[in-house]
């Protein structure tokens, strides 16, 4: 949520996903108290994104990439993105798994 909320006070405007209910109230509330630029929802990741025309001009992304999808669940997932970096913890962290 820290990072979200640097990116939306330093003008990015953020379409927020989290599979938690508590963080998309807190951080919506934190969105209304700061006059930030965040949309936030509860979405479940092996749904197709909820983006009508799948057009980003960038992707961060905490901890998804831990959760030990397969190519083709990430490929499912971010269907027109195109992955060009992974998180720093799946690169240097050994005791994570990548895929299955």
């Amino acid at each position: 949520m820290v990072e979200i909320q640097y990116f939306a006070s330093n003008g990015i405007e953020a379409d927020v996903l989290d599979c938690s209910v508590a963080a998309t109230d807190i951080l919506n509330r934190i969105a209304k108290e700061k006059l930030l630029p965040i949309k936030s929802q509860t979405f479940d990741v092996k749904n197709p994104l909820p983006f009508p025309d799948g057009y980003f001009d960038a992707v961060y992304s905490h901890m998804l990439f831990n959760m030990c999808f397969s190519a083709d669940e990430l490929h499912f997932i971010f269907s027109e993105i195109i992955l060009s970096f992974l998180s720093e913890t799946i690169m240097t962290n050994p005791t994570v798994r990548v895929g299955r």
